[in-house]
């Protein structure tokens, strides 16, 4: 990468490291649903990663927000700048379809039994064996929230208990770019949405998340010496 000294906009590309065909797009991602921690996915004494990818994904959002407080002093116009804390949230859209709704599949880490027959809560992992020898049964469900594969009642206690979210991110020759993983996440807000004129039913939930892990998945960064072209720091 030239300095600015040397720039030389007619005869090359501001980032020189890139290659032809090489790229990340939502096709060569995915997220999955998984247990409230990431370092539960160690503990659960499965062959793989005990997470559920959740299909049919159309629209995924993930921010953090900071608020930053900005003060003046008496006697100069200038000001400093007091960082806060950040907050994290996510949106995500899906097609409803004649299987596991989004709310199913998002827990799918749980199993509740209750005392009222009809509302148990089955796990979708059917051969892990539960953090703490226990299948999250903090408390037995007393507010069904929904019936076998279609789960909507936000209301019920099930989601007052967290989940985990991971997401992946490969390029296009299937090469991990990066990962992470959103802890303790929480659903506030779910919606269906349709119209007399569509062909689809669409659900979306927002989500609230407490931390997020940055997962090491091995891939090779571009930095000095590990790519051709790679760029090296320079002085103006």
């Amino acid at each position: 990468m030239p300095g600015l000294a040397n720039w030389k906009p007619y005869q090359q590309t501001v980032q020189q490291n890139t290659q032809d065909g090489k790229f990340v797009n939502a096709s060569f991602s995915l997220v999955a649903a998984g247990p409230p921690q990431f370092k539960h996915l160690g503990m659960t004494g499965a062959t793989s990663m005990p997470v559920m990818p959740i299909g049919m994904v159309q629209n995924l959002a993930v921010s953090h927000n900071r608020v930053f407080n900005r003060v003046w002093e008496v006697g100069s116009e200038r000001s400093y700048f007091v960082p806060g804390r950040a907050v994290g949230q996510a949106t995500m859209g899906r097609v409803l379809y004649d299987g596991w709704s989004l709310l199913r599949v998002l827990y799918a880490y749980y199993g509740r039994k209750s005392l009222q027959k009809g509302i148990d809560v089955p796990p979708l992992f059917p051969s892990s064996t539960p953090v703490d020898g226990q299948l999250n049964t903090a408390h037995d469900v007393m507010i069904p929230p929904g019936h076998a594969d279609f789960f909507c009642n936000l209301a019920s206690d099930l989601f007052t208990m967290p989940i985990g979210l991971y997401f992946t991110l490969y390029n296009n020759n299937e090469k991990p770019y990066g990962a992470f993983y959103l802890e303790q996440c929480y659903i506030p807000n779910h919606s269906l949405a349709m119209d007399a004129q569509g062909v689809i039913i669409q659900e979306s939930v927002a989500v609230q998340f407490e931390n997020m892990h940055a997962v090491n998945v091995g891939a090779v960064g571009m930095g000095p010496g590990l790519a051709p072209g790679a760029p090296t720091s320079e002085t103006i």
